[in-house]
């Protein structure tokens, strides 16, 4: 991931008063968790599944914070009973950000599956979401997606494509 895009993340994030972080290491996005593990505004959890991720984030919430989980694309789909049972019902505005491989353009061959699955996941389990696919794209996105899903009390999502994943 390009230094611009993560520096993007990061104050999209903090502009957004984003102050809570739980995240799911991998390969992709390892620099977007250095750069939140260096920034002292943000509470940094880093979880082993996606599903804790949510969880944190939903105890997070409960606890005045503003949380965001940052996880891999596959990630989603091994949430989506938290992001259902917990989110949805209980109203937990917890923001997304989820790198979209598989996307038109990308490069690598084994992602393409999630092109037929990440944007029907979401719409199933009701979660509103915008595309990033240009750097400066990024923290408009970021802050729309956490200021809708603050006044509406719903999880939002932003899925980051193209330039931005590099």
């Amino acid at each position: 991931m390009k230094k611009e895009a993560v520096t993007a993340i990061i104050e999209g994030l903090k502009e957004a008063g984003v102050d809570f972080v739980a995240y799911l290491p991998d390969s992709l996005s390892s620099p977007v968790f250095d750069a939140v593990r260096r920034e002292p505004s943000f509470e940094v959890v880093p979880v082993s599944n996606e599903s804790i991720g949510v969880s944190a984030c939903v105890g997070a919430w409960f606890g005045g914070k503003v949380p965001v989980a940052l996880i891999p694309t596959c990630g989603l789909m091994a949430s989506a009973l938290h992001l259902t049972t917990v989110c949805l019902l209980w109203g937990v505005p917890i923001l997304l950000v989820i790198p979209y491989r598989g996307d038109v353009g990308d490069a690598q061959p084994q992602f393409w599956v999630y092109t037929l699955t990440i944007e029907p996941v979401l719409r199933e389990l009701r979660i509103p979401y915008k595309i990033a696919g240009k750097i400066e794209d990024v923290k408009p996105a970021i802050k729309a997606a956490v200021a809708s899903g603050r006044s509406w009390l719903k999880t939002t999502a932003v899925l980051l494509t193209g330039e931005v994943l590099g």
